[in-house]
C-alpha cells in the first residue's frame, strides 16, 4: 500500500482501542504509556515478517516482496491491494432494458405496465404468478430467474417463451388457461405468441394461429389478478390490461461483451427424438426444403430456402419436422407443425396424415436420405413434376437428375 511506518502504528492503534479497550461496555481511554506499547507490537511484528528495520525500510517493497515469498501471483497481490485499499471494481449487475423488439436468444422479463410487475414462471389454477418489480431508468437490474424467459424466434415470426426449467408459456387446449409444458408433441400453435405492437416498446401477446382467426390474448386485469388468457373484443383490444413490455439483458450494460450470434440450424451428425428437422435438396443453383403442405394429394409440396455466408436462413414452420422414435429399429416418425405425419399410403402416394410411416434417416453433407424404413428401397426425394414435389421414389430412379440426396439441418436454437 506504501503507507508510512507512522501511519500503520496509527491504524493498529486505532484498531486496538475499536475491539479490545471496553470495559463493562464502556470504552476505556489508553495512557500515553498504553499507546506507545501498542504502537511497539505492530512495529516489532513487521520487523519480524519483512526481516528489516521498518523505521527506515520501504514498506510498500517490503510488503512485496514477502507476499511473494508465501506463494502469492502478481494478480493476487493486484487483487489484495485494490481490496485493502477501497479499489476494488463494482460486481457486474444483470441489467435488463427495454427493447422494442426481440430476437431468438433473447433474455426478458415480461412486465406489466399496468400492475407494475413481471410474469413468473408460476401457474395457479391456469393462471400466471407476477411479482411486483422496480423500473429505474428504463431498467430492471438483477431480477429473480423465476421472471426471466429465454426468447424463441420462431420461423412464422412469432415467438416462444421458455423458462430456465425448458417450459414454455402456453395456451391449454381450446379454453382460455395457461400453463407451463414442454410437451413435444404440443400443438405448435399453443406455445408460439405473435407481439402487436401498441406503441412504442409496447405489445400485445396474442396467441398465435396461422390463419390469423386467433381471439386469446394474454391479459392482466387488475392488480389482484395474475395475467391470464382472455378472449379479444372491440372494447378489451385496445384496453391496457393487455399490454405487456419486454426487458432484454444487456450484457454490456453490466459491463460484459455483446455474445457472438448463434445460427439457428446446423447440419444434423446425430438425431433422438424430439429434435426438429430440415430436409434441404439442392436443384441446380437453387435449394428447396420438404413441407408439410399436402395440398396436393399423394404428394409433398416444396419451399425455396436461402443461406447467408453459408447458415441456412430462417425457415417457414412448414418445413420443420419433429422426430418420434419409430416401431421400427432406428426409424422415426415425422410430425409436422400442423399434428399430422408423413404417411406413405401406396407407391410413390405420400401424405400428411393422423397414421405416420416409419422412416429411416441417413445423416450428412449432401449425402442425407429419409429412407421408407419397412422397403429400404424406396426413400423421399424430389420430382420435377412442374412444380417440384416429393415422392417416394424406388432406387430405380435414385440418380442425380432426381435429387434423391439432400442434407438435414437440425434446429438448435429452440431446443
Amino acid at each position: 500500500m506504501g503507507a508510512p511506518i507512522e501511519e500503520i502504528q496509527d491504524d493498529y492503534l486505532q484498531t486496538y482501542i475499536n475491539y479490545y479497550n471496553v470495559v463493562d461496555g464502556v470504552q476505556q481511554a489508553l495512557t500515553d504509556e498504553q499507546k506507545t506499547a501498542v504502537k511497539h507490537i505492530i512495529t516489532n511484528n513487521l520487523s519480524i515478517i519483512f526481516d528489516a528495520d521498518v523505521t527506515t525500510a520501504d514498506l510498500a517493497d517490503e510488503a512485496v516482496e514477502y507476499l511473494t515469498e508465501i506463494g502469492l501471483t502478481a494478480d493476487e497481490q493486484d487483487a489484495l491491494h485494490a481490496r485493502l485499499g477501497g479499489e476494488l471494481e463494482p460486481e457486474p449487475e444483470d441489467v435488463y432494458v427495454l427493447g422494442t423488439a426481440l430476437h431468438e436468444g433473447d433474455e426478458v422479463v415480461i412486465y406489466s405496465p399496468k400492475n407494475g410487475a413481471a410474469v413468473v414462471d408460476e401457474v395457479v389454477s391456469g393462471r400466471f404468478a407476477e411479482t411486483a418489480v422496480t423500473v429505474t431508468d428504463g431498467k430492471i437490474t438483477n431480477p429473480d430467474a423465476s421472471i426471466v424467459w429465454q426468447v424463441i424466434a420462431n420461423p412464422s415470426g412469432s415467438f416462444s417463451f421458455k423458462n430456465k426449467s425448458g417450459d414454455e408459456i402456453v395456451r391449454t387446449g381450446e379454453g382460455y388457461t395457461a400453463a407451463l409444458s414442454n410437451d413435444p408433441w404440443l400443438d405448435d400453435a399453443n406455445e408460439k405468441w405473435a407481439l402487436e405492437p401498441v406503441s412504442d416498446g409496447v405489445f400485445r401477446m396474442k396467441s398465435y394461429d396461422p390463419t390469423g382467426l386467433s381471439s386469446l390474448y394474454l391479459r392482466n386485469t387488475t392488480a389482484s389478478d395474475s395475467p391470464v388468457l382472455a378472449i379479444q373484443n372491440t372494447a378489451e383490444v385496445t384496453a391496457e390490461d393487455y399490454s405487456f413490455q419486454f426487458y432484454i439483458y444487456d450484457e454490456n450494460a453490466g459491463g460484459g461483451e455483446e455474445p457472438e450470434p448463434t445460427a439457428p440450424y446446423e447440419i444434423a451428425e446425430t438425431v433422438e427424438d424430439g429434435d426438429q428437422i430440415i430436409m434441404v435438396y439442392t436443384v441446380g443453383s437453387k435449394y428447396y426444403a420438404m413441407t408439410d403442405d399436402n395440398s396436393t394429394a399423394n404428394m409433398l409440396n416444396v419451399v425455396e430456402v436461402t443461406f447467408t455466408d453459408g447458415v441456412l436462413d430462417l425457415v417457414d414452420d412448414s418445413a420443420i419436422f419433429t422426430l418420434a422414435t419409430g416401431t421400427a429399429s432406428g426409424s422415426f416418425l415425422l410430425k409436422g407443425a400442423d399434428g399430422l405425419y408423413v404417411n406413405r399410403v401406396s407407391g410413390t402416394a405420400v401424405n400428411m396424415t393422423s397414421e405416420a410411416s416409419d422412416w429411416a434417416l441417413t445423416l450428412g453433407e449432401n449425402a442425407s436420405r429419409i429412407t421408407f424404413a419397412t422397403e429400404s428401397s424406396r426413400c423421399l426425394f424430389i420430382r420435377d413434376n412442374n412444380p417440384l414435389q416429393i415422392r417416394c421414389y424406388s432406387t430405380q430412379n435414385w440418380t442425380a437428375a432426381n435429387y434423391s440426396t439432400a442434407t438435414i439441418y437440425k434446429v438448435v436454437s429452440n431446443g
